[in-house]
């Protein structure tokens, strides 16, 4: 199976996204997750949507540049981000019924459950 790198992803995510806010999601990308950790990771990814963006957005133009466009973040301890986020947000859900599903409910239904939650919560 092929697909796009993490660059085109997150390319496509954020061209994907309303115009005025564009700007702000390509100054504001965050590293997060071990596979992160790999030596140059955050610099090569920075490198190819500053290629894609030069190509595609900018098409090329000689008095333009996407320096200073984007803005790769890459805290060093990010490696556990994703874990303590899922932890943050499911202390702050916790009382909530709506945003969990019980065992009883996984066991019976399987994935399928979880994945009509998710579309209940968080819609296309």
């Amino acid at each position: 199976m092929e697909v796009n790198g993490v660059a085109e992803q997150v390319f496509k995510v954020i061209n994907n996204a309303p115009l005025d806010d564009r700007r702000t999601l390509y100054k504001r990308i965050v590293l997060s997750g071990g596979t992160t950790m790999y030596p140059g990771f955050g610099t090569r990814l920075e490198r190819e949507l500053e290629k894609l963006y030069e190509d595609r957005i900018l098409k090329g133009q000689p008095d333009k540049s996407s320096k200073n466009v984007i803005c790769i973040e890459a805290p060093p301890r990010r490696k556990n981000m994703v874990f303590l986020g899922g932890a943050v947000y499911a202390n702050l859900v916790k009382d909530t019924p709506t945003q969990w599903i019980s065992r009883r409910d996984f066991n019976e239904q399987g994935i399928e459950r979880c994945v009509q939650r998710l579309n209940q919560i968080c819609p296309r």
